[in-house]
């Protein structure tokens, strides 16, 4: 069913038989619902968000079906990305004569691959049609799953993108700025030529260097990446879904991106490097 406050915005009640095992609650605060509830509520941390006065403890208003009612707030439930719902005790509609009644069923199968599914909910509607019962709509877990993995794909894509970008936009920076230091020390390059340095060892002097520029970003960046990524995180994910974000650092993702600042520095650095190796001894010590 549907809820809300007065002068509020709706959202999704749910009754729970106390004997389910079907809905287990990952509870952040307070406690599950338990048999014997009759007008205790779970909020979910989306309808927390929503309105943060539903704290455990308090008490809480509702407009179910046109009857208005007093709960209280027993729990905080932790549902990523899922829309403001309310779990109550099934017993509170049984004791209102609604005992018998129900508009959505969960099923467990011992096989959940697509076609046991595909072939038990055949099976279920034809059962239902025969006794004159016609479901609304059926869904699986996968189904519900896949609509969520597509948005976060985009989601990884469009972040994978932007992140190949900057990393473009860096290196094309360092080529740069390598490529004037170069020019600017000209005649060092050339001094280091006239004493005995080969082409390869002044070319190996400012790879080292620009590999040295990409260690000095990657640290900063690492130090900066989990306060400023679960900042930018939160508050999108709380912009965006009204819930809290599940943050959780990914200590390979600094390795990898070690290995490609490394790798990306000194590829950016090759070409002023071998542009210094290649000049002449003379044109370098001579230069104005």
């Amino acid at each position: 069913g549907h809820g809300g406050a007065p002068g509020g915005s709706r959202f999704g009640v749910v009754a729970l038989p106390p004997e389910t095992e079907l809905h287990e609650p990952d509870i952040v605060e307070g406690r599950a619902l338990r048999p014997g509830d009759t007008d205790a509520v779970v909020v979910n941390t989306s309808l927390r968000a929503r309105a943060p006065q539903l704290t455990v403890g308090s008490t809480a208003t509702m407009r179910i079906g046109g009857e208005q009612s007093a709960w209280r707030v027993v729990g905080v439930a932790r549902e990523p990305f899922s829309p403001p719902t309310a779990y109550v005790p099934r017993a509170h509609f049984d004791a209102r004569g609604r005992r018998g009644t129900t508009n959505s069923l969960r099923l467990a199968l011992d096989r959940a691959d697509r076609d046991s599914i595909n072939r038990v909910r055949a099976d279920l509607d034809r059962e239902l049609e025969r006794e004159g019962v016609r479901a609304q709509s059926s869904a699986s877990k996968a189904d519900g799953r896949y609509s969520f993995d597509q948005h976060m794909l985009m989601i990884y894509a469009f972040l994978i993108i932007v992140s190949c970008v900057l990393g473009l936009v860096g290196g094309l920076g360092l080529m740069t700025t390598m490529s004037i230091n170069v020019t600017e020390r000209r005649r060092e390059m050339g001094v280091l030529r006239a004493v005995g340095a080969t082409p390869a060892a002044v070319c190996l002097i400012v790879v080292a260097e620009g590999v040295v520029v990409g260690l000095l970003s990657w640290a900063l960046a690492a130090v900066f990446a989990w306060p400023v990524g679960r900042a930018v995180g939160d508050y999108l994910v709380k912009l965006m879904f009204r819930s809290d974000l599940d943050f959780r650092f990914e200590p390979r993702a600094l390795i990898f991106w070690l290995a490609a600042s490394v790798l990306w520095a000194a590829a950016a650095s090759f070409l002023p490097a071998w542009q210094a190796s290649r000049r002449p001894v003379g044109e370098a010590v001579g230069y104005e």
